[in-house]
């Protein structure tokens, strides 16, 4: 199953990144990259969103985090992509 997901930028350190990201701005979970260990790690789930719908969304967030790292680009401040 695909979906649209949409990342906005909360914060950027040295350390980590923090987006928010969802099918819309109205329905927004977390997720924290750390730049030092390479890890992520889900700081809230989407609200009113079943723990597998949440989950959904929070890999698509993951994996397109993950292909801006491998192309080497900055963290847009906004980003939306299927």
């Amino acid at each position: 199953m695909s979906a649209y997901v949409l990342l906005f930028k909360e914060l950027e350190t040295k350390e980590k990144v923090i987006y928010c990201y969802g099918p819309n701005e109205q329905q927004l979970g977390k997720i924290e990259y750390n730049k030092i260990t390479k890890t992520f790690q889900e700081i809230e789930g989407i609200q009113n969103f079943s723990q597998k719908e949440s989950d959904h969304y929070l890999s698509y967030a993951a994996k397109k985090i993950a292909s801006i790292l491998r192309r080497g680009e900055e963290f847009p401040d906004e980003t939306f992509f299927a």
